[in-house]
């Protein structure tokens, strides 16, 4: 290894995100205090958190657990990188401080599926990043350097000049590795260095940033780059400011990636504050605009696995906020996990000082990039990163940052970590406001934020709900001088996160927002709370719809006739036509196949009715070997749009009592979410044709297009399997807009009545034209669908905002019967479909995949499944 010199003392190389290192010959000049892996050859500087007497601050609601300050916050749009990626601070996964440099194929296969396992990629941390280590090591040749001396070889190269990994811990190279990794749902990143060598000591990038982003972005098709500052630059251009050198690097690098036409996070791990004494307590950086230009996050503090140098790195970014925002993040660096091993680094936080990290993260839109095993992580920290309300307040859509709002300095001048007490508040959409508490010292207290804390945000006399984020708990109160207290937020590191939101300044049928929301959105709240349903729902908060009477001795909706299976399907109705004419596009089952075989031999066809519950007639197959079409209008492009998921290719079709029989948990013909695609047609008579349109990870979609030409997903279950819960995603350029542009806005389904969330698939999301708020229908096992020992299936649940940014949780109807309000002779009932009136958001008709009682819905015969259409009474059941 090649030799620090680091102003005194010489050390093994090794210090991984410093960005003060700069070449001088073969020697690296560092900044003292880094934290080494011990695995580089040194121990960690000793840390410690040294406490003083807190100060006091308010608010109001009981806090329990403790939280820390670390990083939480993902990239948005950069100033003039302009890649439209990182719209929200990226959530993720890095090696650095689970395993250090010492990395290879088969752990970061376990952890890609440990995260598919254990809900983190379903809760949006879908980057898994490589660090340092991966690239080929040094050969033991030389070669000739700048200086004309001859210098180590640093390998990692082929004879072309492309980087390679090392071929011992990656024998199957990069590209195949980051399409393994995708079929967990998650996108691999890496690592390199712009100087000469990395901080291994493995080749780094200078003079080839362009040819190694294209190496990135296309060959290996990674969609996260860091790019470290060990082995820096050339010296600055006389008379210009520090880091202008880097500066004229990183753009060479940003321009490489944009070059590709590949869209990539660019993180410049290059510290804006270094030394730390440089920006406090009020020091601003230099080029802090530049960096904003040059990526879409970057470090702005010195590396460290402790509670010292996260509490260091919050007060560094505490006057950064201006520069934060969609594309372009402040980074104070990874988050800690408390679990260690005995690899990688030592990490130095307790379990409540990573919660208070991750408040912090989130509270001030840092990027959420997990450093510690995920497959071993400790339960408690696994609740605090999976948490969807924190993780809301991350990824909330206004990317502003958080700031403080009470408190002093976390770290005294030397940057040594201090006993203090912290209310930080961040503006959310909806004119909600989140707050983070801190408290470094010693022991527990209770913290507050006046009203002079929370202006302008609330005014005296203002009424908001609080939602206490780690207590579970909802409260309302009205705004007076004393503010809010949290009481009882513990010592050395204790935490809390609440969301106020503004109430409206008299009843509406909004109001109480505590859930379930009254009248179910369906309604509107008369004298006494009592709710008066619209048109189309019935029962006390208005969750039942009206269904009409099924006659099963007719072949009401389609797919009853011999040797025919559908299963489910979307209803549209032409108006210009005269009688209106209703088109049906449905899941059939190639051959008479019966549901065993949907996997492999599904595929969509159109049949027309005059009448809304037909007989349909069928008119032909429309997309082949295709499921689940979500069929909606697109007012804003004026054409047809269907989200379908494919399902297999020609000849892989299972011949009905054939061999080979592919059963339903082979993947070979199968293709799961984040495989979505979309057809559009200006006509239902029409040719459908495939749009090219990129979609998050999303598993069986349901679309709609609000009234601004926002695009918006509701799926289930992440990228495989059906839980937990279902995930919201819009997209403020509609359909075809780039995939980078997709905001996540978490999970919107919650174990509620009962329910797992884990057990709920198939959303069908609708937007009521007439008050703009959402709704969905689902089916969820277990308590209110699979019966098929006795009659009376319970099935359906309805779940229903008021926004889709989730000023407050989504409400949630199911429980026994709802929303179809009685039992019906059928063991299972799936696949809702609900037609609304846009005229005044009423609904009609609704349609499911329905088998028998008694029924065998895998094999063809009388007990064949088939698509039900069943009416929506207008008038209020007797």
């Amino acid at each position: 290894m090649a030799a620090y010199v680091c102003l005194d003392q010489t050390r093994t190389m090794g210090e991984h995100d410093t960005p003060s290192c700069y070449a001088r010959s073969d020697q690296i000049q560092c900044c003292a205090g880094e934290i080494l892996p011990p695995h580089l050859g040194r121990s960690p500087t000793p840390g410690g958190l040294r406490v003083a007497q807190p100060r006091s601050m308010m608010v109001t609601i009981v806090m329990l657990t403790w939280i820390m300050v670390l990083c939480c916050s993902s990239t948005v749009f950069v100033f003039g990188l302009d890649n439209g990626v990182a719209r929200t601070p990226p959530m993720g996964y890095n090696t650095w401080y689970d395993v250090g440099g010492v990395i290879n194929e088969s752990y970061i296969l376990a952890t890609a599926q440990a995260m598919q396992s254990n809900g983190l990629v379903a809760a949006g941390y879908t980057h898994l990043n490589l660090d340092d280590g991966f690239i080929a090591p040094p050969n033991r040749t030389q070669r000739l350097g700048h200086a004309g001396r001859m210098l180590p070889d640093p390998g990692g190269r082929l004879p072309n000049g492309s980087l390679y990994a090392d071929p011992v811990a990656f024998p199957h190279g990069m590209a195949w590795l980051s399409a393994q990794v995708a079929t967990y749902g998650v996108r691999l990143g890496a690592y390199t260095a712009r100087g000469r060598l990395t901080c291994m000591g493995r080749a780094g990038s200078l003079d080839r940033e362009a040819e190694d982003m294209r190496r990135f972005a296309v060959d290996w098709n990674l969609a996260y780059v860091k790019i470290d500052s060990c082995h820096g630059t050339p010296p600055d251009p006389p008379g210009t400011p520090p880091g202008t050198a880097a500066i004229d690097q990183y753009r060479n690098f940003s321009k490489g990636l944009n070059a590709t036409g590949r869209r990539v996070i660019l993180d410049a791990c290059w510290s804006a504050c270094w030394p730390p004494s440089s920006c406090i307590p009020d020091g601003i950086p230099p080029l802090m605009d530049e960096r904003a230009s040059v990526a879409n996050s970057w470090r702005i503090g010195p590396d460290g696995a402790s509670w010292g140098r996260t509490a260091l790195n919050l007060e560094l970014d505490s006057n950064l906020s201006r520069w934060g925002g969609p594309g372009h993040w402040n980074n104070p660096g990874l988050l800690i996990s408390t679990k260690n091993d005995g690899s990688g680094y030592s990490r130095r936080q307790s379990e409540l000082q990573t919660r208070g990290q991750f408040s912090m993260f989130c509270i001030t839109a840092s990027p959420l990039l997990i450093s510690g095993s995920v497959a071993t992580m400790s339960t408690t920290d696994h609740a605090t990163y999976t948490n969807s309300e924190a993780v809301a307040i991350s990824q909330d859509a206004l990317g502003e940052q958080g700031v403080r709002l009470a408190g002093g300095a976390l770290v005294n001048a030397a940057g040594n970590p201090v006993g203090v007490t912290n209310v930080w508040g961040r503006p959310l959409t909806n004119g909600r406001l989140a707050l983070a508490f801190i408290n470094t010292g010693p022991t527990t207290v209770n913290l507050s934020c006046t009203a002079a804390c929370l202006q302008p945000h609330f005014a005296i006399g203002a009424r908001v709900t609080i939602r206490d984020v780690w207590e579970n708990r909802t409260s309302v109160m009205t705004m007076t001088d004393a503010g809010i207290e949290m009481t009882g937020v513990l010592g050395s590191g204790g935490s809390a996160l609440i969301v106020l939101t503004p109430m409206p300044p008299t009843a509406a049928r909004h109001s109480p927002p505590s859930p379930p929301a009254l009248c179910s959105l369906n309604g509107k709240v008369g004298p006494g709370g009592n709710c008066t349903c619209r048109a189309g729902w019935h029962g006390g908060d208005c969750q039942y719809l009206n269904l009409g009477p099924i006659d099963l001795s007719t072949p009401q909706g389609y797919g009853r006739a011999p040797n025919v299976t559908a299963w489910g399907a979307s209803l549209l109705v032409d108006q210009l036509v005269q009688p209106p004419v209703f088109h049906l596009f449905a899941t059939e089952e190639m051959e008479g196949c019966g549901m065993a075989s949907w996997k492999s031999n599904s595929q969509i066809i159109h049949a027309v009715s005059s009448t809304a519950v037909g007989p349909f007639r069928r008119v032909g197959v429309t997309i082949p070997f295709a499921t689940n079409p979500s069929v909606h209008y697109d007012h804003a492009a004026q054409v047809y749009r269907m989200l379908i998921l494919p399902t297999g290719t020609a000849g892989k079709q299972h011949k009905c009592g054939g061999a080979p029989r592919f059963q339903n948990n082979e993947t070979v013909p199968e293709v799961r979410g984040g495989s979505n695609q979309l057809y559009s047609t200006p006509s239902l008579d029409a040719n459908w044709t495939r749009t090219a349109a990129e979609f998050p990870p999303c598993n069986n979609p349901s679309g709609a297009v609000d009234t601004a030409g926002v695009a918006w997903l509701l799926c289930h279950g992440g990228t495989k399997g059906y839980g937990p819960g279902f995930f919201l995603y819009s997209n403020p350029g509609g359909w075809t807009a780039p995939s980078a542009r997709w905001i996540a806005h978490g999970n919107v389904l919650r174990a509620q009545d009962g329910v797992p969330s884990a057990l709920c698939e198939d959303p069908w999301m609708w937007i009521d034209t007439v008050s703009g708020d959402f709704h969905a229908l689902a089916h969820c096992y277990s308590t209110i669908d699979w019966n098929e020992t006795n009659a009376g299936a319970y099935c359906g649940a309805h779940l229903f905002a008021d926004n889709a940014s989730q000023t407050r949780p989504w409400g949630f109807h199911g429980g026994a019967n709802a929303p179809y309000g009685f039992a019906n002779a059928f063991s299972t009932r799936e696949r809702p479909f609900l037609a609304v009136n846009d005229l005044d958001g009423s609904p009609r008709v609704l349609i499911n995949g329905v088998a028998p009682l008694g029924g065998d819905r895998s094999t063809r015969g009388k007990d064949w499944t088939w698509t039900l259409s069943q009416l929506i009474a207008t008038s209020e059941p007797v």
